[in-house]
């Protein structure tokens, strides 16, 4: 699907948010909160799904593809090892309030994660990374993953409920499968981008 239609289809989305909220408005005085929460829901989820969408056709052959690799590659050792180290040497929380099993001993581990999945992917099939960008890249990667997990975190407790969905009995929900992703692709795209550039 082009990237076109993808916003278009994104913008319907919110079109019709409002529709519903006209057609059936309910409690007025939480009318406009539910139109918010509505268009917030799609832009969170979609502008981020639009991105990944760009990024495949980005650069000649397949480079975009790559990028799509390393972005899934850095989020998702980031998220192993930030478990393992927590698990192991975790005894500093880090936001106790929001996720009281996140630790700062995770988040170092996390960091490795990143940094490692860059280098090995840079080696591996991306070539028109730098060491330094793929460096950068990776300390960059560090922060957004965790701040994706914390910030869906954040949505389920002002919801009061404790899994986004029941699609995946027993994992959260299926944006708890995304939500770091939806935090690294923005910046996978700036750096193909830059990467990429003529």
């Amino acid at each position: 699907m082009p990237v076109a239609a993808g916003l278009a289809l994104l913008l319907l989305g919110v079109t019709l948010s409002a529709a519903e909220v006209v057609i059936r408005p309910g409690d007025l005085e939480s009318a406009a909160r539910r139109w918010q929460g509505a268009v917030f829901v799609a832009l969170y989820t979609g502008v981020p799904l639009l991105l990944l969408m760009a990024l495949r056709n980005l650069g000649e052959s397949d480079q975009g593809v790559r990028f799509i690799y390393l972005c899934m590659a850095a989020t998702w050792s980031n998220d192993t090892l930030a478990y393992f180290a927590g698990r192991t040497f975790g005894k500093h929380k880090m936001h106790p309030v929001i996720s009281p099993k996140k630790t700062w001993e995770g988040f170092a581990g996390g960091v490795t994660g990143s940094l490692i999945a860059a280098m090995v992917c840079r080696a591996m099939f991306l070539p028109e990374l730098s060491v330094v960008e793929a460096l950068i890249y990776g300390l960059v990667m560090a922060p957004l993953v965790p701040l994706g997990d914390l910030a869906e975190s954040v949505l389920k407790r002002a919801s009061g409920v404790k899994d986004s969905g029941q699609l995946i009995p027993g994992h959260g929900g299926l944006l708890d499968r995304i939500d770091a992703l939806l935090f690294a692709l923005p910046w996978t795209y700036v750096m193909a981008l830059v990467t990429l550039r003529p």
